[in-house]
């Protein structure tokens, strides 16, 4: 396999190379081993395919994480890529290097992450977040004795959105035990208005932040209600139903507020209950079943037959329809739904 390598390398041929690394990976990754391959793919790591080098530091890190030696060699060849004009590269070196835990605590590596919280490309920014995280999972104290906590905050003004969604999840994690990253007026409604740039499970992690704040006075809480309006409706089920919970939850102390909001979320949710996907429509029958225990059955109760069950709902769907029907009975509709209930089961 070494020959083979090197002669694929000094050919140039890289289709064969790529086959060769993938057959080293796929032998590292059934447990064969395959250390001796270990100095070759150290030069073979020069290389400027970006595929062939993403298999080599694969296959580096993987054999340096359990090898102190051979971590202690390989450690300035990722570290190194910090200096590339490609950005990839960069992101690269920080991910393998992140991978190699029992360097993680040494000052060198430390630094090389921090330092790199201030690359000008987001994608770079993000992995030495991440990688900050793995040294807080082997130090607990590092965070706040580096005074990151502070850096980290500051990201989330960033130009770029995949960076703020990064710095959510992380000071999230770092803080878990004190609840989760903190929260104030100004920086729900920051990231509320720059909400449309984000994707969707990043715009749901702003919601479900923005549920561990408590506004000061109904002004203010109607003044965040009108930045959510508009992104009540979303084409991702997910963040809608995120959306919806969050109003229900901010309108709880005012009734007449609280049943708007509920008649404004019916139409949504039984529109969403008419996908064709069997996981999306449980989600949303168990969201419906939750309301009707705060309120929703009053707003629900004239529609009682979009909960029938269909022909080709599951037995966990079935389950939750049967459930919300038992709910929505009354004078007027006890007869329809007794005879659905009989059929159902």
């Amino acid at each position: 396999m070494n020959r083979q390598l090197r002669a694929n390398a000094k050919k140039m041929n890289l289709a064969e190379l790529h086959e060769s690394l993938n057959k080293v990976l796929m032998f590292q990754t059934l447990g064969i081993d395959v250390s001796q391959l270990f100095p070759e793919m150290c030069i073979l790591s020069q290389t400027n395919d970006l595929l062939s080098k993403k298999m080599i530091y694969m296959f580096l890190a993987t054999s340096a994480e359990s090898n102190p030696e051979q971590a202690l060699m390989i450690v300035n060849t990722f570290m190194k890529e910090q200096f590339n004009q490609d950005p990839k590269l960069r992101s690269l070196g920080l991910r393998c290097l992140s991978q190699i835990t029992s360097q993680l605590s040494t000052e060198m590596v430390q630094q090389h992450f921090i330092k790199n919280l201030e690359d000008r490309h987001p994608s770079v920014q993000c992995t030495a977040m991440l990688g900050l995280l793995k040294i807080h999972y082997v130090d607990k104290a590092f965070i706040d004795d580096h005074g990151l906590l502070d850096k980290m905050y500051n990201l989330l003004r960033s130009a770029h959105p995949a960076v703020v969604s990064t710095a959510i999840s992380v000071l999230n994690e770092v803080l878990a035990e004190e609840g989760g990253m903190a929260v104030n007026g100004k920086i729900v409604k920051y990231l509320l208005g720059r909400l449309k740039e984000f994707n969707s499970y990043s715009a749901t992690q702003v919601i479900l932040l923005l549920r561990k704040y408590e506004p000061r006075d109904k002004e203010e809480l109607l003044s965040i209600m009108n930045l959510l309006d508009s992104k009540f409706k979303y084409s991702n089920t997910s963040l809608t139903l995120e959306i919806i919970k969050t109003f229900i939850l901010y309108c709880k102390g005012d009734s007449v507020l609280h049943q708007d909001v509920l008649t404004r979320s019916k139409e949504t949710l039984l529109t969403l209950l008419m996908s064709t996907t069997d996981e999306l429509r449980f989600n949303v029958l168990v969201n419906i079943d939750s309301l009707t225990l705060i309120g929703g059955k009053k707003v629900f109760e004239k529609d009682f037959k979009r909960f029938f069950c269909e022909a080709d709902d599951k037995d966990y769907i079935k389950k939750v329809r049967i459930q919300i029907l038992q709910k929505m009975i009354t004078s007027e509709s006890f007869d329809e739904i007794f005879n659905e209930l009989w059929l159902a089961n």
